[in-house]
């Protein structure tokens, strides 16, 4: 894992502008994200952004390449996250252990957020990044409850 560094500020900005994620934000809330570069990191394939087990204090944005979830000693692949979606969100509310590892498939870049960025952040910016996490643990809930129907029925 290292800093963001080979990247301009525009590319940035042009990379979470094309993220569902970012699409409730303004240009200049972006920019204000962009200029946070302490929260930007690459990791290299193969690298664990997340370890199974470890305390989390922190969730991740995926803006580039994409990771993959894993579970247990073997790392037995679950799941693919793509750039604009988001992990680690389950740790950073409750503030437990991580239940799975998340590994980079490729070169990724990653937003790294965290409660002392959040109170960095204008109110507004920071609401709209609670509504998506809110937005998408409900989108996931409504897939597990469909898939428990489907099962029953």
């Amino acid at each position: 894992m290292k800093k963001v560094a080979h990247l301009k500020d525009g590319q940035i900005l042009d990379i979470m502008s094309r993220l569902d994620f970012f699409d409730a934000f303004s240009r200049e809330e972006l920019k204000i994200l962009v200029d946070v570069h302490s929260s930007l990191f690459v990791y290299e394939s193969g690298e664990y952004v997340i370890n199974e087990g470890g305390m989390g204090k922190a969730f991740f944005i995926l803006l580039s390449g994409t990771v993959r979830v894993a579970k247990g000693d073997d790392a037995v692949p679950i799941t693919r996250i793509f750039p604009g979606d988001f992990f680690g969100e389950i740790a950073f509310i409750t503030g437990s252990r991580r239940i799975t590892s998340v590994i980079a498939n490729e070169t990724v870049i990653v937003m790294v957020v965290d409660h002392k960025l959040l109170e960095k952040l204008l109110p507004d910016i920071r609401e709209k990044i609670k509504d998506k996490i809110i937005e998408k643990l409900i989108s996931r809930l409504r897939k597990t409850n469909e898939m428990l129907v489907s099962v029953v029925q």
